[in-house]
C-alpha cells in the first residue's frame, strides 16, 4: 500500500506475482483461491476502513504470500506445510 504522494496523486497497491514450479501449480491454485485470495481481500478491506490519518497507514503496510521450501506461508508465517 502507498500514500499519495508529490508525484503520484491517488493510493496504491503494488504487486508482484512470480510463477511456481509445475508440479506445484495444482496446490498453489487452491490455496491461493481457497486461503491467500480471502486473507489479501480482508486485509485490503481493513484497509480501506481506516480514515485517513490512521497512524496504522504510517507502518508500510504489506501483505506476502509466498511458497517456500517449508511451505506456503503469509507474512512469515506458515499456513500449510508441503
Amino acid at each position: 500500500y502507498w500514500f499519495p504522494n508529490n508525484r503520484v496523486d491517488y493510493e496504491r497497491i503494488y504487486l508482484i506475482i512470480g510463477n511456481v514450479l509445475s508440479n506445484s501449480r495444482k496446490t498453489t491454485m487452491e490455496v491461493m483461491e481457497r486461503i491467500i485470495g480471502p486473507e489479501f481481500r480482508t486485509q485490503l478491506r481493513g484497509i480501506s476502513l481506516l480514515s485517513d490519518s490512521s497512524t496504522y497507514l504510517n507502518h508500510g503496510e504489506f501483505f506476502k504470500a509466498s511458497l517456500t521450501e517449508e511451505g506456503y506461508m503469509i507474512n512469515g508465517t506458515l499456513i500449510l506445510p508441503h
